[in-house]
């Protein structure tokens, strides 16, 4: 998506270097030099590591005795970070050896139209800093070259540009029980001017102190550092930087105060320290989950969760985060259950119930002194009994009961007859959809005039009770 907004913003541009192109011949340029201008950046840098490929700046020339601008009119330049230099849409030329000009250029790039006042260019930076793209393009870099030839500079214009605004850092120092936090927390600047005016004729700045408003810093969890760019100003005494951390408790507002007004001057970097010891917390989109008895591998995902005995659904939550590192361990006899952890979220692999009973472990989370725990539970097959008493004429029982037999693997049956002597008279059916028809029993015919019984207890993979049939069969009368 970035790189398609990227083209988009080419072809914008592109059909705004129709207005800035230089006019002349293109026949005639065959024997002049190229304007060539190069990449440099001095003094205090909001990007610490320079330029790099798409930023975009914009560059104003005119002639020693003209203004800027008369030339080339906001001419964009992409970094080319491989050539170390600006490349603009198409190639410039020097009229000839000895002219001088005047030049302009500023990051980032803006559209501006021919009847913008080039020594008042209103500024509003972003109040969304929290990602370093967007704190990057929140810095204003400025150049200005007066009197450049062709001969003075044979190998390329240095836009030596200088930072106009002002950077505003806090160390961070926060930690839990005495330990570094790893929490992320989001800050805010309070009350900052971040508005005004900008003369790109000589670099200077008007700062509008009639517009105030928070700004959202970017942190950089590396460093534990929080950064932001503001317009040159005076921070009175009072609160300054606020933000929000997680706790047991819920969320607890911090904040740093000023003790005197601060002054922010233009291209400067101003650091500041805060130090602040948290109570270990741990964030839990839920206290338990629950898996049938056919258990699940660790890739599928597919349990039930429940927080506080309401159930949410796993993939949908918040992850687990704690602010320090969550160390992680299983109860005694939870052999039957594995778990990966990752990026907060858990993932299940638990073995089959092969067992008449239900199954509950624990997995222990602990950050810092603190010790919570969720737990781990797997339901047991449910054993359908059933009786018949039958005649002594013989008969097949597969009545809709058995359907839940189509649900098991490996059905196996085992007949306990209660008469030793009297043995052999009942048979299983269609297990395992042998047959093609419903899973039963067949049952002879009972010759003699005494009653006989036996137990039917249908196995799942040879182990595991899922039916029992009771059987008692009536002899003869006549």
């Amino acid at each position: 998506m970035k790189q398609i907004l990227f083209y988009a913003l080419i072809v914008i541009v592109l059909s705004a270097c129709n207005k800035v192109r230089p006019e002349g011949n293109e026949n005639e340029v065959s024997d002049k030099k190229t304007i060539v201008f190069l990449p440099e950046i001095g003094s205090r840098a909001a990007m610490e590591q320079g330029f790099v490929d798409d930023d975009i700046i914009g560059i104003f020339m005119g002639k020693n005795e003209d203004d800027v601008g008369t030339f080339m009119w906001n001419f964009p330049c992409w970094f080319d970070e491989y050539n170390r230099m600006w490349k603009g849409p198409y190639d410039i030329f020097w009229e000839s050896e000895e002219i001088k000009m005047n030049v302009v250029a500023y990051y980032p790039y803006s559209f501006l139209n021919r009847s913008q006042d080039l020594n008042s260019l209103r500024v509003s930076l972003p109040y969304e800093q929290s990602s370093i793209d967007s704190l990057r393009k929140a810095d204003f870099l400025w150049a200005r070259i007066d009197g450049a030839m062709s001969a003075t500079y044979p190998d390329g214009i240095p836009l030596d540009m200088s930072h106009l605004l002002c950077k505003l850092k806090f160390n961070m120092y926060l930690t839990v029980e005495g330990q570094p936090s790893t929490d992320v927390p989001f800050i805010q600047l309070y009350n900052v001017k971040n508005e005004g005016w900008i003369d790109l004729n000589t670099g200077g700045v008007i700062t509008d102190n009639d517009v105030a408003n928070n700004v959202t810093m970017y942190y950089d969890a590396d460093k534990r550092m929080a950064e932001a760019i503001v317009f040159p100003q005076t921070l009175e005494a009072g609160k300054l930087m606020h933000f929000m951390m997680a706790s047991e408790d819920g969320n607890v507002a911090y904040g740093y105060r000023l003790d005197e007004p601060l002054k922010l001057e233009g291209g400067k970097e101003y650091v500041l320290d805060y130090k602040q010891d948290l109570e270990a917390s741990l964030f839990m989109p839920y206290d338990s989950v629950y898996c049938l008895y056919d258990g699940q591998d660790i890739e599928s995902d597919f349990f039930y969760a429940y927080l506080n005995g309401v159930q949410v659904l796993p993939d949908e939550v918040d992850p687990f985060v704690g602010n320090l590192k969550i160390s992680i361990e299983k109860s005694e006899g939870s052999d039957w259950f594995d778990y990966k952890f990752e990026n907060g979220r858990f993932h299940f692999g638990i073995e089959e119930n092969l067992t008449p009973d239900p199954r509950e472990g624990k997995i222990f989370m602990k950050v810092g002194s603190l010790k919570k725990h969720i737990k781990v539970c797997q339901d047991a097959v449910y054993c359908e009994k059933i009786t018949r008493s039958l005649t002594y004429k013989e008969a097949v029982i597969n009545s809709y009961e058995f359907n839940r037999l189509d649900y098991f693997t490996d059905v196996t049956c085992f007949i306990e007859y209660n008469e030793t002597d009297n043995v052999g008279w009942v048979r299983a059916i269609n297990l395992n959809g042998e047959g093609g028809d419903r899973a039963g029993v067949e049952v002879d015919e009972n010759l003699s005039t005494t009653s006989r019984s036996c137990v039917v207890s249908f196995l799942h993979r040879g182990v595991l009770p899922v039916m029992v049939l009771n059987i008692t069969q009536y002899g003869r009368t006549e």
